[in-house]
C-alpha cells in the first residue's frame, strides 16, 4: 500500500506544478505590508514597456518604500514607459522620490476629479496586472491585492479602463 500512496503523492504534485504553470495567478495579503511591498515590487520589475498605475492618495508608506523606489528606479532605467492616475487627495510632496521623477519628466501623472476605485497596475498592455480590493483613504495595510501574469482577459480590460480615463483629463 505504502508506495502506491507514495506514487499518487507524486503525481499529485506534478499535477499542481503542471497547473501552476498553466495558470499563472498570485494572491497577495497586505496584511503582511513587508512581502506586499516585495510582490508589488516584483510586478514592476516585469514591466518591459509600460507600467500604468491608479491610485489615490500616492500612500506615502507604500511609494517611499525602498522596495518600491527601487523597482521604479530599474524600471525608468530600463525605458519603460510609466504613467500614473492619482486621486484629488494625492500630495505628491509627501513622495519626493516620485515627485522629482515626475519633474523631470520621467514619469508622467494626471490628477482625476475624483478618486476611483479600485486601484491597480497594469503592465504592457494589460499583460500583466495588479489589482487591489477596495480600502480606506489613504491607507493599504489589511487590504488584498490580487496579481495575475499572462492576462488574457482582466489585464486588458483595466488597461483599457486606464486609457480612457487618462485621455479624458488634460495634461
Amino acid at each position: 500500500m505504502e508506495p502506491i500512496i507514495v506514487s499518487l503523492v507524486g503525481v499529485l504534485l506534478s499535477f499542481l506544478v503542471v497547473v501552476r504553470a498553466l495558470w499563472p495567478f498570485k494572491l497577495v495579503s497586505n496584511e503582511n505590508f513587508e512581502s506586499a511591498l516585495i510582490e508589488a515590487s516584483k510586478f514592476i520589475d516585469r514591466a518591459k514597456h509600460e507600467l500604468k498605475i491608479l491610485s489615490g492618495t500616492l500612500y506615502p508608506d507604500f511609494y517611499n518604500a525602498e522596495p518600491i523606489l527601487k523597482a521604479f528606479e530599474r524600471a525608468i532605467a530600463r525605458g519603460v514607459e510609466i504613467k500614473i492616475l492619482c486621486g484629488p487627495e494625492a500630495d505628491l510632496g509627501r513622495v519626493p522620490k516620485l515627485r522629482g521623477w515626475i519633474d523631470e519628466r520621467k514619469i508622467e501623472v494626471r490628477r482625476l476629479l475624483e478618486d476611483y476605485s479600485p486601484h491597480f497596475m497594469v503592465a504592457d498592455g494589460g499583460q500583466h496586472i495588479r489589482l487591489e480590493e477596495r480600502h480606506p483613504r489613504g491607507s493599504q495595510k489589511g487590504t488584498k491585492a490580487i496579481i495575475v501574469y499572462n492576462s488574457v482577459e482582466l489585464g486588458p480590460k483595466y488597461n483599457l479602463i486606464f486609457n480612457r480615463l487618462w485621455n479624458s483629463l488634460e495634461k
